[in-house]
Order: C-alpha cells, then sequence, then structure tokens
C-alpha cells in the first residue's frame, strides 16, 4: 500500500491562520522526544496538513460564528460588548418574557 502525501492550503488570512495554529499548539498532544523530535502526531495538526475540507469548514465557521450567534440571540449590531446576561434580557424582552422578575 502506498501512501501519498496531502497537501492543503489555508484560505484565510494570515491573522486568522496565526490564531488557528495557536490554538491547535493550545491542545497539542503530540509526542516528542527529549530532544524535541515529533514522534506521534496530534489529530488536530494531522487535518490541517491533511484535510482540505476539514480546513475550510474551520474557516467557514469561524467567519459565521459572529452572524449565528447575533441570529439565535438576538443581539443588535452596535452591541459587540454585550454581556451574557444582556442578551438573555435582550432574548426575554423580545419574546415578551419577564426576565428576572418574579410573579407570586
Amino acid at each position: 500500500m502506498v501512501f501519498t502525501a496531502k497537501q492543503t492550503k489555508w484560505n484565510g488570512t494570515k491573522e486568522e491562520g496565526l490564531e488557528l495554529l495557536k490554538i491547535i499548539e493550545r491542545y497539542c498532544v503530540c509526542k516528542k522526544t527529549a530532544e524535541g523530535v515529533r514522534v506521534s502526531t496530534c489529530p488536530p495538526h494531522k487535518i490541517i496538513v491533511s484535510d482540505q475540507r476539514a480546513l475550510d469548514g474551520l474557516l467557514f465557521g469561524r467567519r459565521i460564528a459572529a452572524k449565528l450567534l447575533q441570529e439565535e440571540f438576538y443581539i443588535p449590531e452596535d452591541a459587540e460588548d454585550a454581556t451574557p446576561i444582556q442578551v438573555e434580557k435582550s432574548t426575554a424582552q423580545i419574546l415578551g418574557l419577564n426576565f428576572g422578575e418574579r410573579r407570586l
């Protein structure tokens, strides 16, 4: 059986790529020798060099996440620094709920 090396291409910005690498390094479980030579590769590192579809999916998810959160939780466009409790109150008001009020 012959394995051919696949290559992936990062289709995002340089900043997005650097942030992805920081995240992968944070969760990396690659095994290395005392000299720092990698003897086994963790799944995140394997994905970024061999699975173009997964890499593109990560980029797509990153770019659409803010829009999905805004749609799901009714966050106004100008409320970039809204706290989770403000988001809940905003959503409750839109749904006509009495958030934080006790009714007997």
